[in-house]
Formats: structure tokens, sequence, C-alpha cells
């Protein structure tokens, strides 16, 4: 391993006891590959396949310049996060984070595993309300700020906050946070001025639909 970096909640000294412990690692081999022990995940990037995340404007690359704290490997980390480069805009990111969330919200009595579901609709809200603090180039990642980055009519910061907790549910959602979780998207769709299907990463939102259960093969034919 070239270098070692920490990253999240704990770089944040925000961790909480449901937190993981993310560290990410550099080495020379081709793949991306995970490892998790019970609550510490471990991330290993080629250096070159991060390098490339950097110029293309990545939200996790982003994540990681802002945030990240080097255990060792400074300079190397240094060197790579110097090469980060804003994309002109974040709309396939809003894009796909807004379609994920429609496509659950519009199944949810239908899904076989809820707690993936539920996960799903954070990931969802936190990525779409990122990608518009990237846009804006005043990038945000804890939950507090993400929580209090955007103003909803007749919703507050700790509604969105409880939404973004939702990922540590396991079962079916009670129906009054269901209600405010289609509100905020409801107002985050409003807001969004890409017609359907454009700039849409298929691939992604596809793997990201089969997760929770209630996936057919056809789901994205004819750019849906």
């Amino acid at each position: 391993m070239k270098a070692l970096a920490i990253f999240g909640s704990t770089a944040r000294y925000e961790r909480e006891a449901s937190s993981d412990i993310d560290l990410i690692g550099l080495y020379d081999e081709v793949a991306v590959k995970s490892i998790t022990e019970q609550s510490v995940s471990l991330f290993m990037y080629p250096e070159k396949k991060l390098v490339e995340m950097m110029t293309n404007g990545d939200l996790f690359a982003l994540h990681l310049v802002k945030e990240a704290q080097p255990i060792y490997g400074n300079e190397i980390f240094e060197c790579i996060f110097s090469k980060f480069n804003y994309k002109e805009n974040y709309q396939q990111e809003m894009n796909v984070s807004m379609f994920v969330a429609d496509y659950i919200l519009n199944n949810y009595e239908m899904l076989k595993d809820y707690s993936e579901a539920n996960k799903k609709l954070s990931w969802s809200l936190r990525t779409f309300i990122i990608a518009v603090s990237a846009h804006d180039r005043k990038p945000v990642f804890s939950k507090i700020k993400i929580s209090e980055y955007l103003s909803f009519p007749n919703l507050t910061s700790q509604d969105i906050l409880v939404a973004i907790n939702i990922k540590t549910f396991k079962n079916k959602l009670p129906d009054s946070i269901m209600l405010k979780i289609k509100d905020i998207f409801s107002y985050l769709a409003e807001g969004n001025n890409s017609s359907p299907g454009c700039e849409m990463d298929i691939e992604l939102a596809s793997s990201i639909i089969k997760k929770i259960g209630i996936g057919y093969s056809g789901l994205f034919v004819g750019g849906q």
C-alpha cells in the first residue's frame, strides 16, 4: 500500500455509534477493492483511477479533497488532490439520485428489502444535495451541513436530517416519515431543471435499483 487516509464522519470528528470508520488506500493494482471488518471499511484504489476521478470532478474525489486526513503518504495524496477539477455541472448526479428515489417511492410497498431501500433513499437525498452544493462550488458532506444547505417550504432542517438518517432503519418506514420524504423529493424535482432521461448514467442507476429487490431486466430500456 502506497498511501492511506481516513475520510467520512471520523475524519470530520462527527462519528456516531452507527458510523463506519472509512479508509482509502492507494496501490498499483488495476481493480478497485473494498474490505469491511465490523465497523471498519477499507477502499483500495489504483492511483491512476483516483487521478482520473480527480480530473473528471467526481463527487467522491471531491469528498476526499475536502475532508480526507492522510495517515501516511501525505505527499502522494497532496499531488493527487491537486489535480481535482470541477465538472461544468453535476446534473447527471442529480438525475441519477432523483431517478432512484422516484423509483423506490413509487414501488415501496412491493419491496423485498426495506433496509437496502432506506439506505438508497438516504443516498439519493444526500447525493442530490451534495451535487447541488458542488455545482455551487460550495461542497458540503456532513449530515448537518447537508440538512441545512437547501430551504424547503413547510420543512425544517431537522426534517431533512431525519430523512438522511433513515439509512439506519431496517424495516418499513412509518407513514409520517414517508410523507415528509415524498415532500422533500417533490420539492427537489420541481427545482431540477433537467428533462427526463437527460444525462442519465444508466449503468449506475440500474446497479443501485437491482440491490433493493424489485428490479426487472427491462427497467432502463428506452432511456426510462
